[in-house]
């Protein structure tokens, strides 16, 4: 099949949201046979991603000077989901398949046109629910930010037109086909990680929690999720937490520092600045237990990192990765800080001799369910079968 991506990031780098899916994704795809594309406006292909594996074409490519920068100078959503359908149209080439992210709205144009005119013909358009920005920001956000309102509004209209609506977990497929009030066939397909295929030790058995290394490593946006792991190394004194990241720049919500973070840190959590990827693959593997207070629905690349690191993880019971997690066999899962402190203090402390065991079995767990092929097989079920629809 020829299939068509659309992404504002390129990023290989795993951490890295629905550009590292992209990434991911395309390698996969590429390697069972398919041809892969990728109209993107951060063309430059990641220094993680072999080449061959996606053809970029430029936003605007075979569009007018003038008519690229008129539409380069407005930045709202539905411009740049225009100028991406026209890019679509420019190239002359039929897919097969063409997925849209849910986040800012840019299969909107393209979806509408498709809908209403049937512009693309026999090609299927999907959307793939990484995090709609009503998850991500939260009500009180939405409510001080009219833009975030707007841009939440076309993401769901985009998701009502979408011919295809695909989820990376069962609960976000939930939340949001629930809140919008859609019934409907949505497949959950997990994101492919491509991960090595050997699973490395887990952590040692250790004598005593003071002894256990608990890392946090990804997004420090959140105060809400910090506000958890503060409360709970509180009542964990004799512990230590490292947390791991740098400022967070998000493209719908926009940056936001850390600094305020440290005046509520309790004496035992510390901060590291987000080092290199390689180097922070390396600090993962020297930790013990990773914890994971999100209370998202979308896919964690940095809980299934830690995972494939045979890490222990302690994840939110409500996120998308307790979907994963096998509470006392590849992991935990808690509810709150005073759920967190019990997880520690007795689930993880009465298995303090089994850490390596829980480790290696999240080691296997994260790849079986993030396995390229199983990746593949779902998304070509779900393209054949809505092409026998046509």
């Amino acid at each position: 099949m020829r299939i068509c991506f659309a992404s504002r990031r390129t990023a290989g780098s795993r951490s890295n949201g629905i550009g590292a899916y992209i990434a991911e994704a395309a390698q996969a795809l590429s390697v069972r046979g398919h041809e892969v594309w990728l109209i993107t406006d951060d063309p430059d292909r990641p220094p993680e991603t072999p080449p061959g594996v996606y053809r970029t074409v430029p936003l605007g490519h075979g569009l007018g000077p003038e008519q690229r920068a008129r539409l380069a100078e407005s930045a709202d959503p539905q411009s740049y989901s225009l100028l991406l359908h026209q890019t679509l149209e420019a190239t002359g080439v039929h897919f097969d398949y063409i997925e849209f992210p849910d986040t800012g709205a840019p299969g909107l144009v393209a979806t509408r046109e498709q809908r209403t005119f049937g512009a693309y013909g026999t090609t299927i358009l999907g959307v793939m629910l990484h995090e709609p920005t009503r998850e991500r920001a939260g009500p009180g956000m939405l409510q001080r930010r009219s833009d975030l309102a707007e841009i939440t509004r076309l993401e769901e209209q985009t998701i009502r037109q979408a011919p295809m609506i695909n989820s990376v977990s069962f609960g976000l497929r939930d939340s949001t086909m629930g809140r919008l009030g859609i019934r409907r066939d949505i497949a959950v397909i997990r994101y492919p990680m491509g991960f090595d295929a050997v699973v490395p030790p887990g952590p040692p058995p250790r004598g005593s929690l003071p002894a256990v290394s608990f890392l946090y490593f990804g997004s420090l946006d959140n105060d809400d999720e910090m506000a958890v792991l503060f409360e709970a190394f509180r009542a964990l004194p004799e512990l230590r937490l490292t947390l791991i990241g740098d400022r967070t720049i998000d493209d719908v919500i926009g940056p936001k520092p850390i600094a305020s973070l440290w005046r509520s840190a309790p004496l035992n959590v510390q901060f590291e600045p987000e080092p290199p990827h390689a180097w922070l693959q390396n600090r993962v593997r020297d930790s013990d237990v990773c914890l994971f207070p999100s209370q998202r629905k979308s896919w964690s690349t940095s809980c299934a990192e830690a995972m494939a690191a045979s890490r222990v993880v302690i994840v939110h019971a409500r996120s998308a990765m307790a979907e994963v997690v096998e509470h006392g066999r590849s992991g935990f899962l808690f509810d709150g800080p005073a759920g967190l402190v019990r997880v520690i203090r007795e689930e993880l402390h009465q298995r303090l001799a089994r850490l390596d065991a829980i480790g290696t079995a999240a080691g296997r767990r994260i790849r079986k369910i993030t396995n390229r092929d199983a990746y593949c097989d779902a998304l070509e079920r779900r393209v054949r079968r809505f092409l026998r629809l046509i």
